[in-house]
């Protein structure tokens, strides 16, 4: 079984530009977002999203990374849901959670933030710089979820399917962040990783 911190990849791994990962996003998704509503095509970044200070178009920004070709029925309606943004923004801002089930109690209580799935939270929490006992919170993407069997670090955690439980968070990110110490990088490098090449590494039967 491949592993992370084989020299294979931990040398590629180290050399990925986590800021420079882009997305292209067409027009008729750009309604709301200030002063670009006339735009034929956005190209969003990582660094982009990580510096932009405007809070209500920064959320509207990830749900366009995330989601770039609006698969998500959800989304068009967040993207003018101001009430939910403004919630999501004063939920994760600065926060360092205890444990991560404090992070999903969030979407757990549909109250306050609706249709908002574990997927997503994870890329709000990533871009918001969330901490979680003062590891810096991931992206776990529906790709890496059906490349994790493929992986000895996180195949053992259980994920399939489009979800996963506040417990298999936990464990894939205790499982990156050791990973990347082991391999002297970040862990969002092999966050990046396994999303563009995590399911191309599969063994034969």
């Amino acid at each position: 079984m491949n592993s992370l911190t084989d020299p294979a990849f931990a040398g590629f791994i180290k050399k990925i530009k986590v800021k420079d990962h882009k997305v292209k996003t067409r027009s008729k998704k750009l309604l709301g977002l200030s002063d670009r509503a006339q735009m034929e095509e956005l190209t969003i970044t990582r660094g982009d999203l990580l510096k932009e200070k405007d809070s209500i178009d920064k959320l509207k920004q990830i749900l366009l990374w995330g989601y770039p070709r609006g698969i998500s029925k959800f989304v068009p309606e967040l993207l003018k849901d101001k009430k939910t943004l403004e919630t999501i923004n004063a939920k994760l801002s600065g926060v360092n959670f205890d444990k991560t089930d404090d992070l999903f109690s969030l979407i757990s209580n549909k109250k306050e933030i609706k249709n908002i799935g574990p997927v997503t939270l994870s890329k709000f929490a990533y871009f918001y710089g969330v901490k979680i006992r003062n590891k810096q919170a991931l992206i776990l993407d529906r790709r890496i979820i059906e490349a994790a069997d493929q992986w000895k670090e996180i195949s053992n955690i259980g994920l399939s399917g489009t979800t996963f439980t506040p417990e298999q968070y936990s464990d894939y990110m205790d499982e990156i962040h050791k990973a990347a110490g082991n391999n002297n990088c970040d862990a969002d490098q092999i966050e990046t990783f396994l999303f563009w090449c995590g399911g191309l590494f599969r063994e034969s039967p």
